[in-house]
């Protein structure tokens, strides 16, 4: 097995989907983002599929021996592609402490994650993306506070400070405008 310049392009091409799975602040993850990722599989594919049909060319007239590099690469490519889109919501560096939902109509869930290193998750998840916005949070006495990363976005689904209910196991908003969020 030979590896050869033709390789690297096939690389860079498996490497090119990945980019939609790397968030490291806000974002909405959706249909859309998987029509990117899709395309981008697709020309990779069609890289591996010119790049395994010359190395047979080859094999036919010159006798060579085939080269697995491509095969080796299109199996990491699919299973890293799977469980990328698999698990790429999944926090795997932080312990959940805590997770709050409620539910508009039936349609969007609304999720609050706060994890054990002070940080949490808000999720507006509807039918076609989700949107994730993270932030700090504190605890004080019975009341939570957020602090968004995003200090000049104004938020219409999810309130700044909450009451904590602990008999009926509810965050309450400061604004009514807000809805309540349940304990799961």
């Amino acid at each position: 097995m030979k590896f050869k310049k033709r390789h690297l392009l096939l690389l860079l091409f498996a490497f090119l989907p990945f980019l939609n799975f790397i968030h490291f602040d806000d974002y909405c993850f959706g249909v859309a983002e998987l029509l990117i990722i899709g395309g981008l599989t697709i020309v990779f594919f069609i890289a591996f599929l010119v790049i395994s049909f010359h190395d047979l060319y080859n094999l036919s007239i010159d006798k060579l021996r085939f080269n697995f590099v491509p095969l080796t690469i299109v199996f990491f490519f699919s299973l890293l592609l799977f469980f990328a889109i698999k698990y790429h919501d999944k926090n795997f560096n932080k312990n959940e402490v805590q997770t709050f939902k409620n539910e508009i109509d039936g349609v969007v869930f609304n999720t609050l994650i706060l994890f054990d290193d002070y940080t949490f998750e808000l999720s507006e998840i509807s039918i076609q993306e989700t949107c994730i916005k993270k932030g700090a949070y504190q605890f004080k006495k019975d009341s939570l506070f957020l602090n968004k990363n995003d200090k000049n976005f104004i938020d219409t689904v999810f309130d700044g400070t909450y009451y904590f209910n602990k008999k009926k196991n509810l965050l309450i908003p400061k604004k009514s405008r807000f809805l309540n969020l349940r304990l799961y």
